[in-house]
């Protein structure tokens, strides 16, 4: 666990903390860590959410599955980013998402009621840490509203331009690097690939954007 300390230093859980505050937490909180391969499924649709997880190394992603099979890509997260917070603490009895990693990594799990419940002595950190959660949720909920009014644009062109200035603003400049390909890009959108590829092409002939593979330029105001 030693070598993970950098990366849970840099999750917005243990913000303000030094590692030997993490340490001491962590023999308190008891996590679980977590080998995946690729493919391996970490929390399941419709299970309860009694976990949360930081990602240690590697990647996953949460995806979003209905009755005929298909899914939409909610996020993909790296190693220092956090999953699952917002169901475990909500208490929510059945999952709507799939966690799955996207390749070979560790995750850690903490139990969220152990989070959530005070320690047998005063505890600075801890308190720290229910503070830094609560921000982070409120956080990834409003990353969340952001994401609904992407997808509920009417067209194609619409949501890839919603989503690309979203993500100029997230850079805070007009070139920038999407964490997606291109397959990513259009189950995260909720649409067809060939249909984005080409509304793409197209914006970019119009001189609208220019892109290099995951790189991207917005070229108008």
């Amino acid at each position: 666990m030693k070598q993970f300390l950098p990366i849970l230093a840099r999750n917005p859980l243990m913000e303000n903390m030094s590692e030997e505050q993490i340490s001491s937490l962590l023999s308190c909180l008891k996590p679980q860590l977590l080998s995946c391969q690729k493919g391996n499924i970490i929390f399941h649709q419709d299970d309860p959410a009694r976990f949360f997880g930081i990602v240690l190394s590697g990647s996953v992603q949460v995806l979003r599955g209905d009755t005929q099979g298909s899914h939409i890509m909610i996020a993909e997260l790296f190693p220092g980013e956090m999953f699952g917070e917002t169901f475990a603490c909500a208490g929510t009895n059945a999952l709507p998402v799939n966690v799955i990693a996207r390749s070979e990594c560790v995750v850690l799990l903490f139990e969220h009621e152990r989070v959530l419940s005070a320690c047998a002595r005063p505890c600075k950190a801890h308190s720290r840490l229910i503070l830094n959660l609560l921000r982070s949720t409120a956080q990834k909920n409003l990353f969340l509203s952001r994401k609904l009014e992407i997808v509920m644009q009417r067209t194609t062109r619409d949501k890839l331009m919603a989503y690309l200035r979203f993500q100029a603003q997230q850079a805070n400049a007009n070139r920038f690097t999407i964490p997606f390909d291109r397959q990513e890009l259009a189950d995260f959108l909720g649409v067809e690939r060939s249909a984005m590829s080409t509304e793409l092409n197209k914006l970019k002939k119009a001189g609208v954007i220019h892109f290099e593979k995951n790189e991207f330029q917005l070229l108008l105001p």
